[in-house]
């Protein structure tokens, strides 16, 4: 691993967290934020296919999921869609069957990385979500890439209330662990 590469594995913490986010299932929604460049996971589009890029903060219902299961549901369309690997390894979202594995994801907590985490892909065990050429730019697309700790791959969550207003949960960054 590089100076920058991040050692990751599930803590204690992160038991912890898992243990909020279990009682929060399907109740919160949540932007997805990436670790440089105050850019969110964001579906360009609001029907099945859209791509999945990073953008500003924005709080529209295109930025906003919600654990369901081990899939993350995007609010946009109604909640009907989620967050899912095309084959070619590209962010989609696409209509959930319950028994795809690209459309089921696991957190993994960073070791010494505070709130910030991977968000591996059960289809592809050591593929992660990640910013593409670590271009943290407005635009950028999201892809599922092999897992290599770099900080395009760290992820933190961002809760939002009922009235849309952000706010950081400390103990309660959404943490999904399998």
């Amino acid at each position: 691993m590089g100076a920058c590469a991040t050692k990751v594995k599930q803590n204690d913490m992160g038991r912890k967290i898992e243990a909020k986010v279990m009682a929060a299932q399907g109740k919160e929604w949540f932007g997805i934020e990436a670790l440089k460049g105050d850019l969110f996971i964001e579906a360009r589009g609001k029907g099945k296919g859209a791509p999945i890029i990073v953008d500003k903060w924005t709080e529209d219902d295109n930025q906003l999921f919600q654990w369901d299961g081990d899939m993350l549901r995007c609010k946009v369309g109604g909640g009907k869609f989620v967050l899912e690997v095309a084959d070619n390894g590209q962010l989609v979202l696409g209509e959930p069957n319950g028994a795809e594995a690209n459309e089921s994801w696991v957190w993994e907590g960073a070791e010494g990385g505070e709130d910030w985490g991977l968000l591996k892909n059960k289809k592809k065990e050591d593929h992660v979500l990640d910013v593409t050429g670590s271009r943290f730019r407005p635009g950028t697309r999201v892809l599922c890439y092999p897992q290599h700790g770099q900080k395009n791959q760290l992820w933190k969550f961002k809760f939002c209330d009922g009235d849309k207003k952000t706010k950081d949960k400390d103990e309660g960054v959404l943490d999904k662990a399998s």
